[in-house]
């Protein structure tokens, strides 16, 4: 014979299989279902999403530029020399030549001809090449110019 569950927990709950009772969903997770079997156990938010309160039946997109944090309970920033990606699923450090002063949004700003970065990668600023000096763009360190060339 099949035991017929006695216990019906709504969405944003779970049923407790030791105890046969519902248990709400904490922050940072959530059920949505519309019937049997009960879920027993909640489901964390995707990446790039969150949510703020128990007992939810979704989950809420970052906004853009921000990540979900690691227990997708809030949004977060990604640090200066990073830029979100285009899905808010993490934080992509800046390629060679690029840079960020604050955290972007689908990638980091070009360093232009006669500018350097100083860093390889993850740069924050982008400054002047100095006299005698150049770069082609997308640089972290300017050249010494060739012997009867100026800059």
């Amino acid at each position: 014979p099949t035991l017929v569950p006695t216990v019906t927990c709504s969405s944003g709950f779970y049923i407790d299989e030791s105890t046969s009772k519902c248990v709400e969903c904490p922050i940072g997770r959530y059920t949505s279902f519309t019937g049997l079997p009960f879920p027993n156990n909640c489901t964390k938010c995707p990446a790039g999403q969150y949510n703020t309160q128990t007992q939810q039946t979704e989950c809420v997109n970052c906004a853009t530029g921000k990540l979900s944090s690691e227990d997708r309970s809030y949004c977060k920033d990604c640090e200066a020399g990073e830029y979100s990606s285009s899905d808010n699923i993490e934080c992509v450090v800046c390629e060679m030549g690029r840079y960020a002063p604050q955290p972007l949004s689908d990638s980091c700003l070009v360093c232009g001809a006669g500018f350097k970065t100083n860093n390889h990668t993850k740069a924050t600023t982008c400054s002047a090449c100095s006299a005698g000096t150049y770069s082609n763009g997308s640089s972290f360190e300017c050249s010494i110019c060739f012997k009867g060339e100026y800059s």
